[in-house]
């Protein structure tokens, strides 16, 4: 079996990026501070942290707006010792780009 579940074991929210060309993965009902997302279909996992100072949340949903065409997507969670809701808002533009054009150089030679 292959994917995040199989790789790291346990739960995890999903959400399709930018047409299909990125997956983004949250562990569900754990403390985190890091998000994880693939642009190879799941081949590999890449992860990035999502708060700032490493202070820990559970994170209760990824929500895209307008759907799956965006490359932003916003994670509602709770802080560690907190009862008070966040919203992370991530956008992945930047990190597409950068695959984009690797993928452009590698296709040159």
């Amino acid at each position: 079996s292959s994917g995040i579940n199989a790789e790291y074991g346990g739960e995890y929210y999903y959400q399709i990026l930018d047409h299909g060309g990125l997956a983004v993965a949250a562990p569900k009902s754990e403390l985190t501070n890091q998000i994880w997302f693939t642009h190879d279909e799941g081949n590999q996992w890449c992860y990035r942290n999502i708060t700032d100072n490493n202070e820990l949340v559970t994170i209760y949903g990824l929500i895209t707006e307008p759907g799956e065409i965006t490359s932003i997507v916003n994670v509602y969670a709770i802080k560690e010792g907190d009862m008070d809701w966040v919203i992370f808002t991530i956008d992945f533009k930047d990190y597409l780009g950068e695959i984009r054009l690797l993928y452009s150089i590698v296709e040159l030679y």
